[in-house]
């Protein structure tokens, strides 16, 4: 089971590996209760990990009375390669798995072979337990990642996750920071 500390790594290190792909705008604030520990290959000159995922919103965004995003629109103009009245904006899982030569991966990571390999056996556990999935996948991989906007991931991988139904995991997405398997939420 993993500890609060563990957890508040997690969600710093998805804030940081999210940040690469320029998302980290699009989080929503996520409060962690604990404190974060600094990872251990992080140098003494690191700065301490942060506890909130921050992130800035349009004023049209937020519900004040609900304090919860407000609803989704769509619309059919700007959808590009996704599906017609595909949303704006999703919530989501991710389980990261990565491999040698992806961003952000550690120098020591697994091949991109053994990355795929794992990956295919996490995606089939995250079809009917996505929270075993997350803790099977590498640091950065979460239950709740907060809204990602159209425009933030890279167009193959955003067509998958924005062509997904609420509810719905994705297979193996290959991106540039390694395999996800994704579970839209919202």
């Amino acid at each position: 089971m993993a500890t609060t500390a563990d957890r508040a790594q997690r969600v710093a290190s998805i804030a940081l590996g999210l940040a690469a792909l320029g998302v980290a705008s699009a989080l929503a604030f996520v409060p962690v209760k604990g404190s974060a520990r600094r990872p251990a290959d992080a140098g003494l000159d690191a700065p301490a990990p942060a506890t909130l995922a921050s992130a800035s919103l349009d004023a049209g965004d937020v519900d004040e009375d609900a304090g919860a995003p407000a609803a989704i629109e769509t619309t059919d103009d700007d959808a590009g390669g996704l599906q017609k009245g595909a949303p704006k904006q999703v919530r989501l899982g991710v389980v990261l798995v990565q491999y040698a030569g992806a961003q952000g991966a550690p120098p020591n990571a697994r091949t991109k072979a053994q990355a795929e390999e794992l990956a295919q056996r996490i995606a089939t556990t995250a079809q009917t337990d996505f929270r075993r999935a997350v803790l099977d996948g590498d640091s950065g991989s979460a239950e709740d990642v907060g809204r990602i906007p159209r425009g933030t991931l890279d167009p193959h991988t955003e067509v998958a996750v924005f062509g997904l139904a609420v509810g719905e995991t994705s297979g193996v997405l290959p991106t540039p920071r390694g395999y996800w398997i994704v579970k839209r939420t919202e």
